[in-house]
């Protein structure tokens, strides 16, 4: 919370993620994308130029971080074909490391499981393609997601009541730009293997 109050005093700069760092870090980022808010692991790609503020996007990881779970796993969709391929592509890589199938499935899945149990559809930039590329792919989501956006917004707000995360309503501003963005708006290409 002490980081939270730190970075209030410096809300007036806006802070952008510098290329060299986006570029060799897995930033999560979050926004309501045509309706469904999303989760996307970033996997040393350029982040869209809406998302990147660091100072916020920080606040906003705290935020989900603190969120309660609200789906079951049995209330999940998870891309087991993209999973499946993404351990095909390095199998000897991991069979020589002793990584099983299994273990790889489950240390892979993880993250983005958890993102879904809070109501995001959860995403991971094709970290195969060029760091310019920002076609992501669905890990996982809820099956059902049609009225969860406002739920989450409902979240956001107890959330930043609760912790006093105001930060003079730069924030506030912040997840307003976040809950009406397309993915032109962000320059990328959501894909999924599910139907929404």
């Amino acid at each position: 919370m002490a980081i939270v109050r730190l970075y209030s005093k410096i809300y007036n700069i806006i802070m952008k993620y510098r290329i060299p760092y986006m570029l060799t870090r897995d930033i999560d980022w979050f926004a309501c994308i045509d309706g469904k808010w999303v989760h996307a692991a970033s996997v040393g790609g350029i982040l869209p130029v809406a998302i990147n503020d660091c100072s916020m996007l920080r606040v906003m990881q705290y935020v989900v971080a603190n969120m309660k779970r609200v789906f079951q796993i049995d209330d999940l969709w998870i891309n087991e074909s993209y999973i499946d391929q993404r351990y095909r592509r390095h199998i000897d890589d991991y069979r020589e490391n002793g990584i099983s199938e299994n273990d790889f499935r489950q240390n892979y899945e993880k993250s983005f499981v958890e993102m879904a149990r809070k109501g995001f559809c959860s995403y991971i930039r094709g970290y195969d393609n060029e760091t310019e590329d920002n076609c992501y792919y669905c890990i996982a989501r809820p099956k059902r997601v049609e009225k969860y956006p406002q739920k989450i917004c409902l979240i956001i707000q107890e959330i930043i009541k609760r912790d006093e995360v105001l930060l003079e309503n730069y924030f506030s501003r912040y997840v307003d730009r976040l809950l009406s963005l397309s993915e032109n708006d962000l320059g990328i290409k959501l894909l999924s293997d599910g139907t929404l």
